[in-house]
């Protein structure tokens, strides 16, 4: 394939709906902190489509405080990797540090804005989409766990509160114990 560059406009790049990140309101913050010091700096991912893999939060970020309105886009077969030269940044320049602070900020940013939306995570594994390379098992239970319904059993009568009863109460000041009326 050969690589083609092409301009389209913010609003024709589509967001990924099943995005399995919910984002964080710090690290939207960080985004665009980071977004206004350094300007663009990462690339996103699109599918054939237009709809966004990779970037989603960066794209809504940059959609909301308008440092552009327009997009470039590189269409590539992913045998080749893609990177941005910034012509503005010098890691060796002992003078500025914002080539070192933009590459502290675009991994704090990723660190920080990553919240999994454990129902997407669990849709997509029930549609047979194969996690267990990014995810330990132990890991994905853990994810998981704030979803699994608790296991309701049922118990034998001993176990059983009296609804004709009401349990004595012990006051936390006195310690004096009463059965409320």
């Amino acid at each position: 394939m050969t690589e083609k560059i092409s301009k389209a406009n913010l609003s024709d790049i589509k967001f990924d709906k099943s995005n399995a990140n919910k984002g964080s309101e710090r690290g939207r913050y960080m985004i665009e902190s980071s977004m206004r010091e350094f300007g663009f700096a990462d690339a996103g991912t699109l599918d054939r489509n237009n709809v966004i893999i990779g970037g989603n939060k960066r794209t809504e970020v940059a959609g909301e405080i308008a440092l552009s309105d327009e997009a470039i886009i590189i269409d590539v077969d992913g045998t080749k990797p893609v990177y941005i030269r910034r012509n503005d940044l010098d890691l060796s320049d002992p003078e500025d540090d914002r080539a070192r602070k933009l590459a502290y900020a675009l991994n704090r940013t990723s660190e920080v804005s990553m919240t999994w939306n454990t129902e997407q995570l669990l849709a997509d594994m029930g549609a047979g989409l194969d996690l267990s390379g990014m995810f330990r098992e132990d890991e994905l239970d853990a994810l998981l766990a704030e979803l699994q319904v608790p296991d309701f059993q049922p118990v034998d009568a001993s176990e059983q509160p009296r609804l004709d009863q009401k349990k004595p109460i012990v006051c936390p000041h006195c310690g004096e114990e009463f059965t409320p009326e």
